[in-house]
């Protein structure tokens, strides 16, 4: 699996290094995040993400 980081208000940061990704596509992410305040409980998350090149 890959690590991310988070900012103060909470959003999810991960990067990605995609080689010769199709221009105008979106990145499917489906990750869990686990929340340290209240751990170990964790949430899952679903994002699209546009790639931009």
């Amino acid at each position: 699996g890959a690590s991310g980081t988070t900012d103060s208000t909470g959003d999810a940061w991960q990067t990605f290094r995609l080689v010769a990704p199709p221009t105008g596509a979106e990145l499917d992410i489906l990750s869990t995040l686990r929340d340290t305040s209240s751990s170990p409980y964790s949430f899952p998350v679903h994002t699209w993400v546009p790639i931009a090149c």
